[in-house]
């Protein structure tokens, strides 16, 4: 059972326990108003959804969660039944809104939290154990549940799994030949160990580290209460004696003083580093004694607000928002203290460690500057990216990726009920204003709708507008590509198939040929080509003529609109310059199939005989 109250602690208790197999109580005032109620267990709610994971979300079953009212003893008789209306308000309102994912039981119960015979807390017993699942346990968890006792050989209560696979084939001479022999393989035994966590008897960590490897906590009892406990409980919970006090860096002796009576530090500095809880900073010190570590969720400095200033050295921004979709959903607090260790751990990687992090965000400084805010109220996280160059646009999409897939790994692992939604920041805005909270973005739809009708994208709070290519990565992003396929325009051909087809037609330079007739069929005067070889023979042409053709179209559109003016195919489409390189004069086929290979390798096998106004014939234009 889960007793939760309106101060969260840290951690999230799906690390520790069996969210699954768990009935959770939210605990509310019955003193309260209405709307003090709701905001007291509307965000308890969402909290509990978050952690549900998503084979649980996908099937029938839904966790049990009871609503309990406190303060019976304050309640007069006259302002009973007052209070009996106000908790159906606040019950009718909950199962209204997460009725979809959590089985909000209709009982009602009004205690005095100060009598544990009252009358309501028996009958809140009894449906606790009528609620209860009775689960099927598999004679192998018996038996691990019987033996692991023993394999606890110190105060700290951790074995590597390759140790743990060793014990388990161990119990060969007192259990089951036959059961133990069907799980000698480490496939099927990581199942049963899995479903062990699901009855709360070990903890499986699965390693997210480089040089990891995967541990079993034999007691979780022992995580919560001796580790996570003087670690990371608020401080209302007075119970512990010795705990760690909120400050930016801890040395060796601060964790030593806390924990040394009952745990080797060392072992347990590498499981904390496994639950990616903290991280050293000064690791570009191997061997030294005088280590420093950072633990994310104890920071309590808000980001200052110098740390994205108007820098007018940067012509280059990009950016993206993960925010929850909607009330019912909701970032787990251990969320993003978790992605600062993980990002933490990921830059130092490139090459690229970390400038400065604190409670609300992280940044890193190279070439490539970035920032990752999470936004007031906790329900969205801020991707910032600068840089001073166009040649640095890859280097910034490599960190929006990067971050973009440890933001959706570490949801997975904190809060995999959390449904978020993706929008792209305004780069207008990232350039202007210094403050990430006052950003503005768009979504995904927005910016395809824009670019399929050859239009820039409103920015509707700040009646401003701003070009598409300005928004995604030209060369690296794919959206648009997947959304329009052939009829996207080839400013968002990706860099390698760029390289390709280029080396292919920079080829032809020298005897013209069907290199000319391209050009000219784009609407650009072979003179005009011949004056850019002699300005600047070091760059491709081919690219230079490529990129003129979509300027020159993102121009003639906003104008008279027309596409083609006899033997001109103006708009600078995938599909126009496909039927270009079929023209008599201008047959490349080798070049052609660097646009297929594109296509096909983000998973949309169109071949080119599919694409609207091309044939395999070579047709008369």
């Amino acid at each position: 059972m889960g007793l939760c109250r309106t101060n969260r602690v840290l951690c999230n208790p799906h690390m520790f326990l069996s969210a699954e197999n768990s009935i959770c109580t939210v605990v509310f005032k019955i003193t309260d108003t209405p709307e003090k109620q709701k905001n007291e267990v509307i965000p308890w709610l969402s909290f509990i959804k978050a952690i549900i994971t998503k084979t649980i979300a996908k099937g029938n079953f839904k966790p049990t969660v009871i609503l309990v009212a406190s303060r019976a003893d304050q309640l007069t008789r006259g302002n009973r039944r007052q209070a009996d209306a106000l908790y159906r308000e606040i019950q009718v309102e909950a199962k209204k809104m997460f009725g979809k994912y959590l089985n909000i039981l209709d009982e009602t119960f009004i205690l005095n939290c100060h009598d544990s015979q009252h009358r309501d807390m028996n009958r809140l017993r009894t449906c606790i154990k009528l609620a209860k699942r009775k689960e099927f346990v598999p004679k192998i968890c018996e038996e691990i549940r019987g033996e692991k006792q023993g394999w606890i050989v110190s105060t700290f209560p951790v074995i590597k799994w390759k140790t743990y696979v060793q014990k388990v084939k161990a119990m060969k001479a007192s259990a089951d030949e036959e059961e133990i022999g069907s799980i000698s393989d480490e496939e099927p035994l990581k199942n049963v160990t899995k479903f062990l966590q699901y009855l709360g008897e070990i903890l499986y960590i699965q390693s997210s580290l480089t040089r990891g490897g995967d541990i079993i906590v034999l007691d979780p009892q022992w995580l919560c209460t001796r580790v996570i406990g003087p670690m990371l409980a608020p401080e209302m919970f007075v119970k512990y004696t010795k705990r760690l006090t909120k400050k930016t860096i801890y040395s060796r002796r601060d964790i030593e003083t806390v924990f040394q009576d009952f745990a080797d530090i060392d072992s347990l500095i590498d499981l904390l580093k496994e639950f990616e809880l903290l991280y050293e900073v000064n690791v570009d010190s191997p061997g030294s004694k005088d280590i420093r570590y950072v633990i994310p969720g104890m920071l309590q400095n808000e980001m200052p607000k110098d740390q994205w200033e108007v820098d007018r050295t940067k012509n280059i921004y990009y950016g993206r928002r993960f925010q929850c979709r909607d009330e019912t959903d909701s970032f787990s607090p251990g969320l993003f203290p978790r992605l600062q260790t993980r990002l933490e751990r990921h830059f130092r990687e490139m090459d690229s460690p970390t400038e400065g992090i604190w409670k609300n965000g992280i940044k890193v400084c190279s070439s490539v500057e970035g920032l990752i805010y999470m936004t007031k109220g906790w329900r969205a996280i801020h991707l910032c990216v600068r840089a001073e160059k166009e040649d640095d646009i890859g280097k910034c999409y490599m960190m929006l990726e990067l971050v973009t897939d440890d933001v959706y790994d570490v949801i997975n692992i904190c809060c995999p009920g959390t449904n978020i939604d993706v929008h792209i920041l305004s780069a207008n805005s990232l350039k202007n204003h210094s403050d990430p909270e006052t950003v503005s973005y768009y979504t995904f739809d927005q910016i395809i709708e824009a670019e399929q009708k050859n239009k820039q994208v409103l920015d509707k709070r700040k009646t401003k507008s701003e070009e598409v290519s300005d928004l995604l990565c030209r060369g690296y992003d794919n959206e648009v590509l997947r959304s329009l396929g052939y009829q996207s325009d080839v400013k968002w051909m990706l860099q390698d198939t760029l390289k390709e087809f280029s080396i292919i037609m920079d080829l032809r330079r020298g005897f013209e040929g069907d290199y000319r007739m391209m050009a000219e069929l784009m609407g650009i005067k072979w003179a005009e080509v011949e004056s850019w070889v002699r300005t600047d023979s070091d760059k491709s042409t081919t690219q230079r003529i490529l990129s003129e053709w979509s300027k020159r179209w993102a121009l003639r559109k906003h104008d008279d609109g027309m596409s083609s003016n006899g033997d001109c195919i103006y708009e600078s489409t995938f599909a126009n310059l496909v039927k270009i390189l079929r023209h008599k004069d201008c047959c490349v086929d080798i070049a052609r199939i660097e646009i297929e290979k594109m296509f096909n390798k983000l998973g949309m096998s169109i071949s080119l005989k599919d694409v609207p106004g091309t044939s395999r014939t070579k047709p008369d234009m």
